[in-house]
């Protein structure tokens, strides 16, 4: 007998070594795999901020995390981590043997898997290698990744690698996004029952996240009482409770400070759910993606995730997105304008600090996704300034006279009319510009060298594309009444030109990182051509900026005059034909002080007509003027006056340079000779 035990002993050892041989070749794959693991592994989103680092969206998959440092988590989020999951984890080596033997004895007395035994590190094993089926394979093969795991990274790493790695909630992985999306606070912020609330989170995410009032994670007493709290007798902890009570006696707490962080527990309320989509930045994030895509950045493509520092300031955007969807009621009834789309632009830079495709971005009535700013529209008499400074080039300087008379050409049905269907006469450029008048702005047109040479000069100087995007079409006159479609945003961008006298492009972008912080490049074209003299963009500035030009009747100064800031300001309202009547279509306010452009465009996206006499000083002079006033309450050092150049005189109330002389008509005359034009002899003196 004894010797057939002997035999046993040994038949029995010889098995468990052999089989134990097999377990760790069949697991040393594994076990060197998990001696692989890489950040590279997880999946990271795409976020976007403003300039201060205001997350404003964020693209990502079936995970959302973002990574920090675990120098950055505070020590009593990694105090309450390892009580609540591995007590042992600083002593085990990726698998705790009590853990497993107690998880064993307990699923053997239930006669079901009730209790598992993962340590932290296995718990990264699984989420960065495996998935959650309880299988005895996956659970052995999750064993031996640990232990690789714990084989090469220090327990401050693989506690880093945890806290960043495990769901805390849907869509929420790691504490930093679960600490924005619960509490909307960065962790270093967290109170000690903030911290207990995130780690009992990834033990069952779904579950608790849907018990959004916390106090349904507490414990209760036998029978009801009054006064039910954590320290009555026979009280009934549960996992949070027990965690805290562990975390109260390694810290030395208080029986006070206990009770008040149990308090705030109980008073907790989560959110149900999280809106990673911000309906006010839809169109600028469309608008970063496609701009950093012409600059060969694939963003998709990029796995360690990356943080788009954007130049937009969020609240200021929120505000006037508010302001315009506050007034859209009234100018849907008044003037039939359902949609409005804003931008504003620092004119050094060209970054916008605002972009506002449209009203409401979900709204499909308005066909809210389109992207106004992105949009051709006609410009009407926004365009009228660059007329103008075409003509200022051609040597007609502010002092010349552009007689408002009545014009007919021979080669098209319709000749230049002004809004109001009357004639001023003689009148200089400052009254032309600021009472916009059309038949002045015609002449203008010719003087600066007819359609051809006025084409190439806006697109050259300022950017606006016609030559390329019209090729075979010409618009005649009418070129200077706004005809010509162009991008609002490329119409602001003019503006800002016209302002600096340096041609550039729009540029959204600050900075593109990863989230380990690796800068990706500079996506901002810094080119800049100076287009304008000095002289020529102070004429128009000084005409634009011009309070006292600006007509009175229906409130029209007011309208578009910002107190206290002396802004160079330009309206248009683009019009169709409809069964022989003019009807509005686009009304558009745009100005620009020397350091900033604001654009306001109001209509319908689907070029619906607005109500006849809608004017666009009157539809929505005001609510450009509120929107230009909330941004220098915000900024109001970012204010500057326009600067007038040396060698400049007066000539009958106007600037002109030193060597100005009246100009001759040559240009005009040509143009008109044998054109029977009627009304006021356009070479009558100024009277």
């Amino acid at each position: 007998m004894r010797i057939l035990l002997i035999l046993l002993f040994r038949f029995v050892f010889i098995a468990v070594v052999l089989s134990l041989c097999a377990l760790f070749l069949w697991g040393r794959t594994d076990f060197e795999k998990g001696k692989t693991f890489s950040r590279d592994f997880l999946q990271y989103p795409i976020i976007f901020t403003d300039r201060y680092g205001v997350e404003i969206h964020r693209i990502f998959g079936t995970e959302n995390r973002d990574w920090m440092a675990i120098e950055e988590v505070p020590e009593m989020l990694k105090q309450a981590t390892i009580l609540a999951e591995d007590r042992r984890f600083k002593y085990h080596f990726g698998v705790d043997p009590i853990g497993i033997t107690r998880a064993m004895w307990v699923n053997f007395k239930s006669g079901k898997f009730t209790q598992g035994a993962s340590t932290l590190t296995q718990q990264v094993a699984r989420k960065a290698f495996l998935n959650d089926e309880k299988k005895i394979h996956r659970k052995l093969r999750e064993i031996f990744l640990a232990m690789g795991i714990e084989s090469k990274f220090t327990k401050n790493d693989i506690l880093e690698i945890y806290l960043n790695t495990v769901p805390y909630g849907a869509r929420s992985n790691g504490v930093s996004v679960a600490s924005r999306f619960y509490f909307n606070k960065p962790p270093s912020d967290l109170s000690p029952a903030q911290s207990l609330i995130l780690t009992m989170l990834p033990q069952n995410p779904v579950s608790l996240g849907r018990k959004t009032n916390v106090k349904d994670w507490l414990g209760s007493c036998p029978e009801k009482t009054t006064n039910c709290n954590l320290f009555e007798t026979g009280y009934q902890t549960t996992r949070i409770e027990k965690v805290l009570l562990a975390l109260a006696e390694q810290n030395k707490w208080s029986r006070a400070k206990t009770y008040r962080v149990w308090q705030e527990l109980k008073l907790t309320k989560l959110p149900r759910n999280h809106n990673w989509v911000h309906s006010d930045f839809q169109h600028f994030q469309f608008y970063v993606r496609d701009y950093l895509a012409k600059k060969d950045l694939d963003i998709a493509s990029i796995k360690d995730g990356i943080i788009i520092k954007t130049s937009l300031d969020a609240n200021l955007q929120k505000d006037i997105s508010q302001q315009l969807r506050q007034a859209s009621k009234n100018l849907t009834l008044d003037h039939n304008i359902q949609n409005t789309a804003f931008i504003i632009l620092d004119n050094k830079s060209r970054k916008p600090l605002v972009w506002i495709g449209s009203r409401y971005f979900w709204d499909s009535d308005i066909s809210g996704q389109l992207d106004m700013l992105r949009s051709n529209r006609q410009v009407g008499s926004t365009m009228k300034p660059f007329i103008y400074s075409a003509a200022i080039d051609q040597g007609y300087e502010p002092p010349t006279i552009f007689y408002d008379s009545a014009l007919m050409f021979r080669n098209g049905p319709h000749n230049p009319k002004n809004a109001d269907g009357h004639y001023l006469g003689g009148i200089r450029m400052t009254e032309a510009l600021a009472k916009s008048r059309n038949i002045p702005a015609a002449k203008a047109l010719i003087l600066g060298g007819g359609e051809r040479i006025v084409r190439k000069y806006l697109d050259t100087k300022f950017g606006f594309n016609i030559n390329k995007q019209y090729k075979k079409q010409a618009f005649g006159w009418t070129i200077s009444l706004g005809t010509a479609p162009i991008k609002l945003s490329r119409l602001a961008n003019a503006y800002a030109t016209l302002s600096t006298g340096k041609r550039q492009s729009i540029c959204p972008v600050i900075s593109v990182k990863t989230l380990g912080g690796k800068t990706l490049g500079n996506f901002c074209d810094q080119r800049r051509f100076t287009t304008l003299s000095d002289t020529t963009r102070f004429f128009m500035s000084d005409i634009l900026s011009n309070t006292i030009a600006r007509p009175t009747d229906y409130g029209w100064r007011d309208n578009i005059t910002v107190p206290d800031y002396n802004i160079a300001v330009k309206t248009g309202t683009s019009s169709k034909r409809i069964d022989g009547n003019i009807y509005p279509v686009d009304d558009l306010v745009v100005g620009y002080s020397p350091n900033h452009t604001f654009l306001l465009w109001g209509g319908n996206t689907s070029g619906e007509a607005l109500n006849q006499g809608s004017v666009s000083v009157i539809a929505i002079g005001k609510i450009w003027n509120k929107a230009v006033q909330r941004f220098y309450k915000k900024y109001p050092t970012s204010y500057a006056h326009f600067e007038k150049p040396s060698g400049l005189k007066l000539v009958h109330g106007e600037w002109a340079t030193n060597d100005y002389l009246p100009p001759s008509y040559d240009r005009l005359n040509a143009f008109v000779l044998n054109n029977k034009e009627l009304g006021l002899n356009p070479l009558n003196k100024l009277n």
